[in-house]
């Protein structure tokens, strides 16, 4: 792991990791490399996997934003 990883917290890395993923679909739909429809494929599939995690604070912090996320990929 890099020296960086170590100096910052969590709650950072969680926030730059959505903010990464966030760009990383709205550059995959722009460049028509996936649809919306594709991109909520794949965010209803990371939904599913935080069902065993919903009753802990963080399960359900990740599938409220997951649900965000999906809220700006028109289903069609």
């Amino acid at each position: 792991m890099s020296e960086i990883y170590r100096k910052i917290s969590p709650e950072g890395i969680s926030v730059a990791s959505g903010a990464i993923i966030s760009a990383l679909l709205d550059t995959l739909v722009s460049k028509g490399t996936l649809t919306s429809p594709e991109i909520r494929e794949v965010l209803t599939a990371a939904l599913n996997k935080t069902t065993a995690r919903r009753r802990t604070q963080e399960g359900f912090e990740a599938s409220q934003m997951i649900s965000e996320l999906l809220q700006r990929f028109p289903k069609y």
